[in-house]
């Protein structure tokens, strides 16, 4: 139990807190690269500015967590809940959202080439000015399924209106 413990500016790379209570924990500018945060509970928790580069957060609940300003490329969050994180800034290469909550999410201005949000759920997330288009095939549009319209506007908006969403 590691519930609102100071972890600033640590290096945990390749630590394992599968199944850790880290609810309100301070990891802010920590080196969590490679981490094993399986099923960790970090609700509340601030990772902002901290490098969780290839983490696996599979089914974390990450409910209001602050990953602003994270590096969190390759990060596997899949079946994750993220709802009303703060993701401004992060640098979300490569991630994996597969079934993530991303519901109220913050993503303004976060890098998000070649995520994958597969079936994820981004109802009422914000991506304005996120950077989705560096490559070709990292339109977000067309990796987003069960969208509501909010949330596709606002990641057309950031497209720079560009339509990508598959027809049905």
């Amino acid at each position: 139990n590691l519930h609102e413990a100071d972890l600033t500016n640590s290096n945990c790379t390749k630590s394992s807190f599968k199944n850790a209570i880290l609810t309100g924990a301070q990891f802010v500018s920590a080196q969590l690269g490679e981490t094993d945060l399986k099923t960790a509970d970090c609700r509340g928790a601030n990772f902002a500015n901290a490098n969780l580069r290839n983490a696996s957060l599979r089914y974390a609940n990450l409910e209001g967590a602050n990953l602003s300003g994270a590096d969190l490329g390759g990060a596997d969050f899949s079946g994750a809940s993220l709802v009303s994180a703060n993701l401004t800034g992060a640098t979300l290469t490569g991630a994996t959202f597969t079934r993530a909550n991303l519901s109220l999410s913050d993503m303004t201005d976060a890098i998000l080439n070649d995520a994958k949000f597969s079936y994820a759920n981004v109802s009422e997330a914000t991506l304005c000015y996120a950077d989705a288009l560096k490559t070709e095939d990292a339109v977000l549009i067309e990796n987003l399924h069960n969208v509501n319209d909010t949330a596709k506007m606002k990641a057309e908006a950031a497209a720079g209106g560009k339509k990508g969403g598959k027809k049905k």
